[in-house]
């Protein structure tokens, strides 16, 4: 088996929703559709919980723990959306910015491909020629993946967050050479 090219980053933090996972484990088997990220490493990173109530905190460390569990499981990559996945949980509110770096600096594979919990892809992204030009063109060291006129490579009809269904990718998915962030 050759070695990954890149990692997937998958941003998370409290939404109503919270404690299921059906939302981020539908966004994740929309991506793991890619055969070159069916297999990726993958890092979920949980951003801290701001000013919550009690009952969202709980909700939180449920969701927490429940991503946890899911990432343990020793079932195949073609079974489990959560495969090769490590969940960084950082200890308090640091916006999706920090986290995409906390997550970014444990990463080993040389491209790194960020994406939101909530915004499910659609099909034909060309990853293979994006990472390709990349790779061979170190000029191109970032490529938003929201490249489609129908509003971009995200599904933003199947699920609202806190802010209603966005027009736009919001903190966009990208693939991004990982020395960029550091």
């Amino acid at each position: 088996m050759t070695d990954p090219l890149a990692t997937i980053i998958t941003t998370t933090s409290h939404v109503p929703s919270n404690p299921s996972t059906v939302q981020i484990e539908q966004t994740l088997r929309s991506i793991r559709k890619y055969s070159e990220l069916s297999a990726a490493p993958h890092i979920v990173v949980c951003d801290g919980l701001k000013d919550g109530t009690p009952a969202q905190q709980q909700d939180y460390r449920m969701y927490v723990d429940k991503l946890r569990s899911l990432a343990s499981s020793d079932a195949p990559c073609d079974a489990n959306p959560f495969c090769n996945t490590t969940v960084l949980e950082l200890p308090e509110h640091r916006h999706i910015a920090h986290a995409i770096k906390a997550a970014a600096d444990t990463v080993e594979t040389p491209l790194i491909v960020v994406h939101q919990h909530d915004f499910e892809w659609k099909d034909g992204i060309p990853l293979d020629q994006i990472w390709r030009t990349m790779r061979t063109d170190l000029a191109v060291n970032h490529v938003g993946l929201c490249q489609f006129a129908n509003r971009g490579c995200c599904n933003h009809d199947t699920h609202k967050h806190a802010l209603g269904s966005m027009g736009l990718c919001s903190a966009e998915s990208h693939s991004t050479v990982a020395d960029m962030y550091r």
